[in-house]
């Protein structure tokens, strides 16, 4: 049991949507902090596209690409990350409470997100699926972006990290563990918030991720018809310049397909 799990249950704390709460909003700021992605994004569709943000999240993704010139919309299950993908200001961008696996485009999407490792959020067969929705309703040429988590030497690596809440005011903090084991090709991510000596309004989230062999969704993405453009190995952190001991920098694998 992680430290986070070990919080939530010695105070008995409810499971909640990850984007919900003080605990979405510290989560929702952390993310934003890293535009990296959305700037490669960027590069690849063009200042002018109609960008289809899949399984959103809070979009940052796209309210970034908004703001650079882009529209489009988002797309996620959640009402709460709905809800705050809402609150942010944005130009030319909608956002929708519906399932990406049926959700269709009112107009022609020139490039499909999934960021936030949505990669990994499924089995093999059920991203195929998801895959092959996506080539069905995508024009010829248009653009998709996809990141994954990849295996790598580390067979199994455990962490668990303290961090100031969003509020300072509050005093309270976040736990976030992470426990990776490549052998069974899982990683899961716990977090557990609380606001300072408050008994009161804690809060705790959780999500499991798949874990690929290198180019493993890429031959997917062949089968159900796209064409990789571009793929490659990016990290959590940067694995030259952090000691493995204390953080992990397990690879990432981000890939850019053409329909």
């Amino acid at each position: 049991m992680t430290i986070a799990q070990q919080f939530q249950a010695l105070y008995q704390v409810p499971e909640s949507d990850l984007y919900s709460g003080q605990l979405g909003q510290w989560y929702s700021e952390v993310m934003s902090l890293d535009t990296l992605d959305a700037e490669i994004i960027l590069n690849h569709c063009g200042p002018n596209a109609y960008v289809a943000d899949l399984m959103c999240g809070d979009a940052r993704i796209l309210r970034w690409l908004d703001n650079h010139g882009c529209q489009g919309v988002g797309v996620d299950i959640s009402e709460a990350a709905i809800k705050r993908a809402k609150s942010y200001t944005v130009h030319n961008s909608s956002f929708f409470v519906s399932n990406a696996f049926s959700w269709l485009p009112s107009q022609s999407v020139d490039f499909v997100v999934l960021g936030g490792l949505v990669g990994s959020m499924f089995s093999e067969d059920i991203l195929t699926r998801f895959l092959h929705h996506i080539y069905n309703f995508l024009p010829s040429g248009a653009g998709l972006w996809l990141d994954y988590l990849v295996e790598d030497s580390n067979e199994f690596w455990k962490g668990d990290f303290i961090f100031p809440s969003s509020n300072p005011l509050d005093q309270g903090f976040v736990v976030s563990s992470t426990v990776r084991d490549s052998s069974h090709g899982m990683q899961e991510s716990s977090f557990f918030y609380s606001p300072g000596e408050s008994t009161l309004d804690k809060e705790f989230s959780s999500h499991k991720l798949f874990i690929f062999p290198q180019n493993k969704i890429e031959e997917i993405l062949i089968d159900c018809g796209f064409k990789i453009k571009e793929s490659w190995n990016s990290y959590q952190f940067d694995p030259d310049n952090v000691d493995d001991a204390v953080l992990p920098s397990w690879p990432i694998r981000k890939v850019v397909a053409l329909r």
